[in-house]
């Protein structure tokens, strides 16, 4: 009973394992695809296109999708996630209150705010939150993969 154990601990390990390694490909297909099918990523607004040279969404330098994995915490647990602290201020959005400071910093950048202007919006563009339901719609798959794994290791052990 201690082989089938054993063989089962490891399988359920595979499957955490495959879970975190598809939920960090999905994250990397909505960067390539700008957001996930069902719930594309707003569009950037003007000043943010002028400001930014380029109309991607998500990207200025590349560190958020290179922050993007799948990891291992210890023998039976793994995680998936964007590991760089902007992904939370994406995921969720949030509003920032323009102070005396920013609107001298956006004027120097050539992006002179309005006196109207009180707060700077980002929209939210989630990944994680899609990513993960997607995960739960392919997670039947990934189970059938760890079923075959199961069937060798019961047809191995006698059982």
């Amino acid at each position: 009973m201690g082989e089938l154990s054993r063989a089962l601990r490891y399988g359920s390990r595979r499957v955490v394992q495959a879970l975190a390694e598809r939920g960090a490909e999905i994250l990397k297909e909505y960067f390539a695809q700008g957001g996930p099918a069902s719930q594309p990523w707003k569009q950037l607004s003007e000043v943010t296109i002028q400001f930014k040279g380029h109309n991607i969404k998500l990207v200025r330098s590349g560190e958020m999708e290179h922050a993007i994995a799948a990891k291992q915490i210890d023998a039976y647990t793994w995680e998936y996630g964007i590991y760089d602290w902007k992904a939370s201020i994406h995921e969720f959005g949030v509003i920032i209150p323009v102070t005396d400071n920013m609107r001298g910093y956006m004027a120097a950048m050539g992006f002179p705010l309005r006196q109207s202007t009180q707060f700077i919006r980002i929209p939210a563009r989630p990944a994680m939150g899609p990513s993960f339901d997607q995960l739960m719609l392919e997670l039947p798959q990934i189970e059938e993969l760890n079923l075959g794994f199961f069937g060798k290791a019961a047809k191995v052990l006698g059982f």
